[in-house]
Parts: structure tokens; sequence; C-alpha cells
């Protein structure tokens, strides 16, 4: 991440007026934001995006700098080490843009088999993100199982189904099938006979 990347980022919500699904703004003036873990959740999750800490979006996008540089860089790093599972290693940019100082964080998304990544405190259900537009939204119970489906190597399509039996099959299908595989593929009872 550059700083020309951010004055883009920046430009880019001044002039449509609105965040997006890659980028962010927090108000940091004062003290950190009680409330950030949910984008690092949900860039983690989706697409990466960039955090830009010191601009105000109720003040139409204002420059108003950050209280402590080096007190926001250590929390940050904090909150993605200790509270966010896995833990994330985000890019971090400290830089003057209209005579304040401001902070960019880069977060990437991470590996497919390492989702959701999730706000710790608050748990895998409560404590996973998606970013949707401009908001962060709590991921739904389907959207977790899908994640951990595919980081199981769990196929819905190819798992046996419990209670099912050969009479749930329709026979004269069945029926069809086989003397269809005898004649497209003579070998293939003795293949099969052979294996087992």
């Amino acid at each position: 991440m550059t700083e020309n990347e951010v004055i883009e980022a920046i430009n880019y919500v001044r002039k449509y007026n609105t965040e997006t699904n890659m980028i962010e703004v927090k108000t940091a003036s004062m003290d950190f934001p009680r409330k950030c873990y949910d984008t690092f959740s949900s860039f983690s999750n989706k697409y990466g995006g960039i955090i830009i800490f010191g601009i105000n979006e109720e003040k139409g996008f204002k420059t108003e700098g950050v209280y402590d540089l080096n007190d926001l860089q250590k929390k940050i790093s904090s909150l993605c080490s200790d509270s966010m599972e896995p833990a994330i290693r985000p890019d971090i940019l400290p830089m003057e843009f209209e005579d304040k100082n401001i902070l960019a964080v880069k977060i990437n998304e991470i590996l497919q088999n390492k989702k959701p990544c999730y706000y710790i405190p608050k748990g895998l259900n409560k404590g996973s993100y998606t970013r949707v537009g401009d908001r962060d939204e709590v991921m739904t119970d389907y959207e977790i199982y899908a994640l951990q489906s595919y980081n199981d190597h769990i196929f819905e399509d190819t798992r046996p189904t419990k209670r099912a039996s050969i009479d749930d099959l329709n026979q004269e299908e069945l029926t069809k099938y086989i003397n269809k595989l005898k004649d497209e593929k003579p070998n293939l009872l003795k293949m099969i006979l052979k294996n087992v």
C-alpha cells in the first residue's frame, strides 16, 4: 500500500459520498474506535480492503486526523493479533494528509481454507462478518457452514444420505441404467469385481 493508493481511496469516497466494499473510513480523533473489528473480519472474509483512520464520514469525509499515531497502531496490531481468529497481519501506513496525521490499514483477504475470520470475544457465529456494499454484516449460519464445509472438504452432492435405502430408487430407471452400462461398458463388471 502506498500513500497514492490511500489518497485515491479518499478521493473516491469523497467523489461518490460513500464508502465501498473495499474502502472504510473511521474517525479516531479522540480515541481508538470502539468498533472496528467487524470491518477487519469482513475485509478478511471478502476481497480485502483499506481502512482509513482520521476521516469523518458524517462530516462529508472531512480529514480530522487521529488522536495518537503510535497508540492507534499498537491497538490495531493488538486487535488483529490477539482478538481475531485467525490472526490478521495488516499493512499499516501512518501519513500526513491535509495537514493532519491519518493512519491507513490494508487488510488482505485471507486464504479460503482459513475462513471465516472472526472476532474472538463474540465467537464464531456472532463475530464473523462479510462486506455488503459499504456495510459489515454478520454472516448467516449458512454462510459460515458453507465456509466450514469447504474447509472440511464436505461436498453435499456426494455425501451419503443416512436414511436412504435401495428401495428409494426408481427400480425401472435403475434397470435401464444397468442395462445401458452393460451395453456401453461390457468390462465394467469385471473391473469392479477385480477391485473388490
